[in-house]
């Protein structure tokens, strides 16, 4: 007992302190009674949206993801189960029946149970975005509001009110006219700027998106400002999947382009400046087929895969590709630049273009199935890098009329042209070309040798010299297969001598 303290006031403290002890207890337990009540609440909703979709197909596709079939005025759509779109569509149909709205507990719990089932429950099936294939005929998925498609196959094309693929949509995916037949293929080339010798590569590619199991090459447009490069870019990515992103930004990362390929079929950079040697090598890989893979949550180790293959194209003003294993895979178009008295406004454009595309995707049509018919009797002797491509090209000149040949010309033109502006921006090829000049014989001898040599003819402003015989070697074997397609031939030594590697170069015409 303290010294001024009576038992009054210590019996006082004590019923304070007591009623405070109850106080709290009962806090305690109507808290707990108050969860158990709003566990059982949420439980009981989520039990409610579940019955709601009990009835709706589930299944998985050959990434993991899982979809829900949803009925929408009278056909069935495809529907990732952790959609925004889904969790509304939900919400509201729960709305609609008991005039409430569940909690986000209960839409979580639901949405988690629904994935569980499709994965481990639903059926496996190949899913596909804007265009899929199945037994030898392809489908194009107009992204209308009725989920209608184009099947296409060596005898026609026709529309169908079903898929019997499962085609789902992102959120970026926008509808494509429907096809007109009697199209005419000229109405394209008032739209776009796109001169007679590249035209046969131009269809061949627009053809080649059609069709999602092949190799794509990257198609490049070139040209100074007012030649109408981004214009043009634009036109064709509508004729073939439309997106509320016509013009993609140029991506700062490789990442950025992966993401991507998961809501657009054919993607589109504009008005690039620079391509860093990471994201060429990452658009070899979109051309002829990967697999991305990263984490998914800081918080465990899984990771989330995107399997990477789809046709892409981008524009700038030069020189935007310099590494040969993607320029054997690329297209490139110079495009001239338009005469002030040929130029067209947007709004111009744009109403012509509204009133032609049924047309033009109908011709387009047209010849996807005279090509294809063309396709089994197309020679398969001589085909490039890019075979498949190659090969539905000469189908393409075979359909139009022309021999298979005239595709070859116009494919071996445009390749060369682009290996030779490759080696342009090579830093040691102008040293090389003068070395040559100088040793009709050509060189023979190690690389630090080979360096000290081409040093001699190096323009003092050249960027991206290398800087020893190693850098050099790696530079020469990356350049070697457009070396030799402009005359100059290189051989590797793969024997290791006193004085390191040797290397062989002369023309080839020596």
């Amino acid at each position: 007992m303290k010294k001024h303290d009576t038992p009054d006031e210590l019996t006082g403290e004590n019923n304070i302190a007591k009623f405070l002890q109850t106080d709290i207890r009962s806090k305690q337990t109507m808290d707990e009674q108050n969860h158990s009540k709003s566990n059982t609440e949420k439980q009981g909703q989520s039990t409610k949206i579940m019955s709601l979709l009990a009835d709706r197909p589930l299944f998985h596709d050959q990434l993991g993801r899982t979809f829900i079939e949803m009925r929408v005025n009278g056909h069935t759509e495809n529907w990732l189960i952790d959609d925004p779109r889904t969790i509304e569509s939900v919400s509201y149909e729960y709305y609609s029946i008991y005039r409430s709205t569940p909690s986000a507990g209960a839409l979580k719990d639901a949405i988690t149970t629904l994935k569980g089932r499709a994965r481990f429950e639903g059926e496996l099936r190949e899913t596909w975005l804007r265009t899929a294939h199945l037994d030898g005929k392809y489908y194009l998925d107009l992204c209308d509001v009725d989920w209608v498609v184009v099947e296409i196959s060596p005898t026609d094309w026709t529309l169908l009110p079903t898929s019997p693929t499962a085609f789902y949509r992102s959120a970026h995916s926008s509808a494509l006219e429907r096809p007109r037949r009697k199209g005419d293929l000229q109405a394209l080339w008032s739209l776009i700027n796109v001169p007679e010798q590249y035209r046969i590569l131009v269809l061949t590619f627009l053809l080649d998106c059609l069709r999602p199991n092949t190799n794509y090459p990257i198609l490049v447009f070139e040209g100074e400002q007012g030649s109408a490069k981004s214009t043009t870019q634009q036109y064709l990515k509508m004729l073939i999947d439309p997106s509320s992103i016509l013009l993609r930004v140029p991506p700062k990362k490789v990442h950025d382009v992966f993401i991507g390929t998961a809501n657009d079929h054919l993607l589109s950079f504009n008005n690039l400046s620079k391509l860093s040697n990471e994201l060429q090598d990452a658009l070899c890989c979109f051309s002829t087929g990967g697999t991305h893979a990263e984490r998914a949550l800081y918080t465990n180790n899984q990771e989330s895969v995107i399997n990477v293959l789809c046709p892409i194209m981008l524009n700038g003003i030069d020189g935007l590709i310099t590494r040969q294993d993607l320029l054997e895979r690329s297209i490139y178009l110079q495009l001239p630049r338009i005469g002030e008295g040929a130029r067209k406004t947007d709004t111009m454009l744009n109403e012509q273009f509204e009133a032609q595309q049924g047309q033009i995707l109908g011709a387009l049509l047209d010849l996807m199935v005279a090509a294809l018919r063309a396709l089994p009797d197309i020679s398969m002797d001589g085909l490039p890098r890019m075979a498949d491509f190659c090969r539905l090209g000469r189908a393409v000149a075979v359909a139009m009329g022309h021999e298979q040949g005239y595709f070859d010309e116009a494919y071996e033109q445009n390749q060369r042209a682009g290996l030779e502006r490759g080696l342009e921006f090579c830093p040691i090829y102008p040293a090389l070309l003068g070395l040559l000049e100088r040793q009709q014989l050509g060189f023979s001898g190690n690389f630090q040798e080979l360096l000290s040599r081409l040093s001699g003819y190096r323009d003092l402003d050249t960027n991206g010299w290398p800087q020893s015989p190693k850098a050099l070697s790696t530079m020469l074997k990356r350049q070697a297969p457009a070396l030799r397609k402009v005359g100059i031939d290189i051989y590797f030594d793969d024997r290791r001598r006193s004085g390191g590697y040797y290397v062989s170069i002369k023309h080839t015409d020596e």
